[in-house]
């Protein structure tokens, strides 16, 4: 096996574990929590399953963006004239980047605050729980549909 198609594999493997396990989250997981009655477990349950997907999204990331550099000349002619690249690889690199800063908010900015806050502490933290417990599966939801944007421009480029 040539290294080029190992790192395509590790770069596909890398993409499905983050989608996929955003695909889980969004569709299975959250639900559940939400349909059944886990009363004050939900929280710590949901606390605990996030900060291990945290660790795997961020492994899955570091995978990607190697796997990635070490693939991009097989596909530009040159890596310093950005602006020769094909278009659709420069959108795609474009929504890696807001599909990152977004992950980056949630993961290390959104997450940790609701989840340091108590829903029982005072009128005015109330209020903050409620808008970033609102903010933070609106962000979530967004990263997925960027995510699936990913992946449907990098479909078009190997098409292409």
């Amino acid at each position: 096996m040539s290294i080029a198609l190992a790192a395509v594999w590790i770069h596909v493997v890398s993409a499905m574990t983050w989608i996929g396990g955003m695909i889980f989250l969004s569709l299975v997981f959250v639900p559940v929590l939400k349909q059944n009655s886990f009363g004050a477990e939900r929280r710590l349950l949901f606390r605990t399953v996030a900060r291990r997907f945290r660790i795997v999204v961020w492994v899955a990331i570091g995978l990607l963006a190697g796997s990635g550099a070490f693939l991009l000349p097989g596909r530009v002619d040159s890596v310093r004239e950005v602006w020769s690249w094909p278009l659709v690889l420069i959108v795609k690199l474009i929504l890696v980047v807001l599909l990152l800063v977004l992950t980056c908010l949630h993961d290390f900015w959104l997450g940790p605050r609701v989840s340091r806050l108590s829903p029982n502490s005072g009128h005015q933290q109330d209020q903050q729980v409620i808008a970033l417990a609102r903010l933070s599966p609106l962000i979530a939801r967004v990263g997925l549909v960027l995510a699936l944007a990913v992946l449907f421009a990098a479909i078009v480029l190997v098409r292409t």
